[in-house]
């Protein structure tokens, strides 16, 4: 008797496993949304129960500091290409002749020419751009790249932007690199 209880209480649970593994294979849509919402919750009892060395809290603040980062990373980027423009050109020489607004109906653009009088060859040329409104808020920003410019080179550009009430820019070289050539 002893010998049939165990046959039928472990093919219950083979048949349960079986239940579950079916579901999960069968169905990938909102079961596996499910599973990973029960992974985390049950991620966050574990470390609350401080069974992590007591880091699950800390864990929990990183996370939420992380999201935080990327917003105040995606204003720090704003204020970041501002500052580069300000420090001017990562290479003596590399110079931002000339430039204008240009405006149309629908847009409006920057249009330029750099100059490499650095005595060298460069690459990963960037031209950042910040547009203003009247009041000298910042409306939208852009930048600019060429893969390479020789020495004594030119190199035109041009930089759009949608927004309708720029009156004025910040304008500068902020980004270069020479190109290291082999002896031979």
């Amino acid at each position: 008797m002893h010998r049939r209880t165990v046959l039928l209480g472990s093919g219950i649970t083979v048949s349960a496993l079986l239940a579950g593994c079916a579901s999960e294979d069968g169905d990938e849509g909102d079961d596996d949304v499910e599973d990973e919402t029960d992974d985390a919750e049950v991620g966050t009892d574990d470390e609350t129960n401080g069974e992590n060395g007591g880091n699950g809290d800390e864990d929990e603040d990183t996370d939420d500091e992380s999201e935080d980062d990327t917003e105040e990373t995606d204003d720090e980027g704003d204020d970041d290409l501002e500052e580069r423009i300000e420090e001017g050109s990562p290479i003596e020489g590399l110079v931002i002749e000339e430039h204008e607004l240009v405006e149309d109906d629908l847009s409006g653009s920057v249009e330029g020419l750099v100059v490499n009088e650095s005595g060298e060859d460069v690459r990963s040329v960037q031209v950042g751009i910040v547009f203003h409104d009247a009041d000298g808020e910042r409306i939208d920003e852009a930048t600019t790249s060429t893969s390479e410019l020789a020495d004594e080179e030119e190199w035109s550009f041009s930089v759009m932007t949608l927004e309708e009430e720029v009156a004025s820019y910040a304008i500068g070289v902020i980004g270069a690199e020479p190109v290291e050539r082999s002896p031979l």
